[in-house]
């Protein structure tokens, strides 16, 4: 009974989790590996934060959840720094950050935040990630909370229409690519390339006469998870690609 609690909990969160994982993995040039590992840590910081989420507070769940995930996905990038090979951009910003806090470690951690926001010309928010993945204390989700600009920080539904639409995945098969290729023509042939489900997929993510769908919405159309979708969606992408090539 957990388990299909568990399992619901992430499917109706997938494409949420999806996104910042995405997000992360390509903003600090991490590995295909690496971005698995974070939708791994987003799905347990969902369930460790659901069993706490009371819900007449009058706020959605993923809104409480938001930051929590965010967290525990840079503390996973944390672990991984050691593991992988980063990029020497980010290399030389975590070298930055370490010596801008060693110079101010009397401060407060809102103060070296502030510092390095001026000094190194970044958000605050880019900033609290960065003092995050240059230190080895853990940190709490309501000091993260602490650290962030509350108006750049939001988890309104404009963050939820970024995050619907940003770049699909980090293996960069350039979903954004493959729509502008699915022309006219293309549409009219989608059900004799692809099955009629993947062509079913490919109209409700991509918004062929009707609204965009998430793989969350889409799963729920045909009672399966959002990771079936999203896998039926690629292999649909491919078969795409190989008929226009």
């Amino acid at each position: 009974m957990i388990k299909n609690k568990n399992e619901q909990l992430i499917n109706e969160n997938y494409d949420n989790i999806y996104r910042i994982a995405s997000s992360l993995s390509k903003t600090y040039g991490l590995p295909f590996e690496a971005f698995e590992d974070l939708k791994k840590a987003g799905y347990v910081s969902l369930i460790e934060q659901h069993k706490n989420f009371d819900e007449s507070k009058g706020i959605s769940f993923w809104n409480y959840a938001y930051s929590g995930v965010r967290l525990k996905m840079l503390e996973e990038i944390r672990f991984l720094l050691d593991a992988v090979s980063i990029s020497e951009h980010l290399n030389k910003q975590l070298g930055k950050v370490r010596k801008i806090c060693a110079e101010n470690v009397e401060r407060s951690t809102n103060e070296q935040i502030s510092l390095i926001c001026n000094l190194m010309n970044i958000s605050i928010n880019k900033a609290a990630e960065l003092l995050i993945l240059s230190q080895k204390r853990k940190t709490s989700i309501d000091e993260y909370r602490s650290m962030l600009d509350s108006d750049d920080f939001v988890c309104d539904r404009k963050l939820e229409k970024k995050l619907l639409f940003d770049d699909l995945n980090p293996e960069e098969i350039m979903i954004e690519n493959e729509q502008k290729q699915i022309t006219e023509e293309l549409i009219d042939k989608l059900d004799e390339i692809l099955s009629p489900r993947q062509a079913e997929y490919i109209r409700m993510y991509f918004g062929i006469g009707c609204e965009p769908k998430t793989f969350a919405q889409i799963g729920e159309e045909f009672c399966i998870g959002a990771a079936t979708v999203e896998k039926g969606v690629k292999v649909s992408l491919k078969k795409l690609k190989e008929y226009l090539s």
